[in-house]
């Protein structure tokens, strides 16, 4: 298994996971833009086995795609654009397919992107800012986690159409809600907040399965 990693000092690092997490390459720093003195910072990494390239978001909204390839991996990023109004982008998730993925930022705007082209396909707008978002194996639902309110999934369909649907969770919670993850099988999805984990139902998400502490 293979992991891609970031940070606020901009370096990028690529791991293999066998016996034991290791380095794969030696990790390497973005560059920095000529109007601008400080690394960029990562917010969010996303990396799947069915895309080619690695996509980062960083904290001054930019979009870069940087390629895995050992011969490839020191080479510059491909700068997508400012997807986000220069708000944070903290969310991103590819579709299972690798076909597109979505970022989400503090704007409350999720956009949905075409991995190969690099152009935005798909938006919607939520009422509070963006924390975190994961796909449904199936690739039609996103659970998008949301600063205030819990979170809610939203429908992609196969035309590449974003909308909210009708199922929220953790409304409750107080807090922002930082983690989202839907099990293998996408039966339950677990959600994390402050230092508690809850893992919910996926079909009703009302109902809570159990939770960690």
């Amino acid at each position: 298994t293979k992991l891609c990693s970031g940070g606020k000092d901009g370096a990028v690092g690529l791991w293999m996971f066998d016996s034991s997490l290791h380095l794969l390459y030696k990790p390497i720093a973005l560059p920095k833009e000529p109007k601008e003195k400080k690394t960029p910072c990562i917010r969010s990494v996303c990396w799947h086995e069915t895309m080619g390239e690695i996509v980062l978001a960083t904290a001054d909204s930019k979009i870069l795609l940087l390629s895995p390839d050992p011969e490839r991996f020191t080479e510059p990023p491909r700068l997508l654009q400012r997807g986000h109004r220069r708000s944070p982008v903290r969310a991103l998730a590819a579709h299972p397919d690798g076909g597109t993925f979505v970022t989400g930022g503090a704007d409350g705007q999720l956009l949905l992107w075409d991995s190969e082209t690099g152009f935005v396909v798909g938006e919607c707008s939520l009422p509070h800012g963006i924390t975190y978002a994961c796909y449904h194996k199936d690739g039609n639902k996103i659970a998008v986690c949301m600063q205030v309110g819990g979170g809610i999934l939203i429908s992609q369909t196969p035309q590449r159409k974003l909308a909210p649907t009708s199922y929220r969770f953790c409304e409750q919670v107080k807090c922002e809600i930082t983690l989202a993850k839907f099990s293998p099988d996408s039966d339950m999805l677990v959600v994390g907040y402050r230092s508690k984990l809850e893992i919910l139902n996926a079909d009703s998400l009302k109902s809570k399965i159990g939770s960690l502490v």
